[in-house]
């Protein structure tokens, strides 16, 4: 309506060499015309022409231009500034009326608040995992060659860790493998202060990050000499190095208290390393079983983990430790009859949830016959081959 009228105003000034009509449609744009036709008005009522009294406006007024959009940023300035304060009104009434509500019914409330931080705990797990696990890239050094090898018994394929000399065994009968080597997650105590807090670990053979092609931080890792019992060295997650220790760079000239024992500090992990199947371990032991429990082949602890070696497969691989098995259960019947060895490709991308795993478990195939015991035990090697994990 407004416009309209600013029309049928600039129409009685048809003729003139600027028009009103050429303005902005706007606030601004109105005032300006408005002005403009008043001096136009007056100078018409003293003896000029409309087109005379047009122009003599317009040199009276200056620069319409500037001052059109001089007028414009304040109008947005003003309108900005009642948005604003429409949408403060509009809060405020709200935390009004919330804040009356939580006082008519605060179990209700209560209950609410309770509902919507689980909720977003949960979303924030969730995302946190699938971050983890889809999105990002393994730390590893060649992902796709590492391999994780489980056993499985009975004709329902269960699965189990490893003995320890079934373990020995896949490494001196077998070629396919750089390196093959374990690990056995636990809890450690580490006094601290006048107390002492407990802490996720794992205890791991020397080999054991060689073979996944993670390198230190600072210091080192396990040498071949340091297992067993009287091994007294750990390696320290980034994260528990940097919240618990202050980041201290001399940190390798120092021990920690862990389970009774002094612990030298051998070396710092990288930033980011994680390896899930030892769940958020924060620190890293040797092995420290006895000889009785390396020599038991009835005692199943012992996860392993492995590098395929260059030019084999994962088929290659599974039919070496399929005829292993076989030979241990003939030699073994009492303890290894009825029992194989399953691997997994691209182990890390199924089961270590790091930030930076990509992966996707495929089909499991179908069973396959390997032979029957000596105990007369039908036994079945269901394989299962999981999809490798690129960066």
């Amino acid at each position: 309506m407004r416009g309209w009228r600013r029309r049928r105003r600039a129409d009685r000034w048809k003729g003139s060499g600027e028009r009103a009509s050429d303005l902005e449609s706007s606030e601004a744009g109105e005032e300006i015309d408005f002005h403009l036709e008043r001096r136009a008005a007056e100078l018409v009522a003293v003896g000029m022409s409309k087109r005379e009294a047009w122009d003599r406006a317009l040199a009276e007024f200056g620069d319409v231009e500037s001052a059109r959009a001089e007028l414009t940023r304040m109008d947005r300035r003003r309108t900005r500034r009642r948005r604003r304060l429409a949408i403060w009104s509009e809060l405020w009434l709200d935390v009004r009326f919330a804040v009356r509500s939580v006082a008519r019914r605060p179990m209700a409330a209560l209950v609410l608040l309770l509902t919507l931080g689980v909720g977003l705990g949960s979303a924030s797990g969730i995302f946190a995992v699938a971050n983890a696990v889809l999105r990002r890239a393994l730390p590893y050094r060649s992902p796709e060659r590492l391999v994780h090898v489980w056993e499985t018994y009975g004709n329902g394929g269960g699965e189990s860790e490893a003995s320890y000399p079934d373990y020995e065994d896949w490494r001196e009968q077998s070629a396919v493998f750089a390196g093959l080597e374990g690990y056995d997650p636990t809890n450690v105590t580490v006094a601290a202060g006048d107390g002492a807090a407990m802490v996720r670990g794992a205890r791991v053979s020397a080999g054991f990050f060689d073979v996944l092609g993670v390198v230190p931080m600072l210091g080192r890792t396990f040498l071949a000499v340091e297992q067993g019992p009287e091994a007294d060295v750990v390696v320290l997650d980034h994260r528990y190095w940097r919240n618990e220790l202050g980041g201290d760079g001399s940190v390798l000239e120092r021990t920690l208290r862990i389970d009774g024992r002094e612990y030298r500090i051998a070396g710092v992990l990288p930033p980011g390393f994680q390896f899930a199947p030892a769940g958020d371990a924060a620190l890293w032991l040797p092995l420290d079983r006895g000889g009785q429990t390396l020599a038991d082949r009835r005692n199943h602890w012992f996860n392993v983990v492995g590098r395929l070696a260059d030019g084999e497969t994962i088929a290659t691989a599974r039919s070496a430790l399929t005829r292993i098995m076989d030979r241990l259960a003939r030699a073994y019947p009492e303890t290894n009859a009825g029992r194989q060895a399953l691997d997994g490709e691209g182990w890390a991308g199924a089961v270590a949830q790091q930030p930076s795993v990509t992966a996707h478990p495929s089909p499991t195939p179908a069973p396959v016959e390997s032979g029957i015991g000596r105990a007369g035990t039908e036994r079945r090697s269901p394989l299962r081959v999981l999809t490798s994990a690129r960066a």
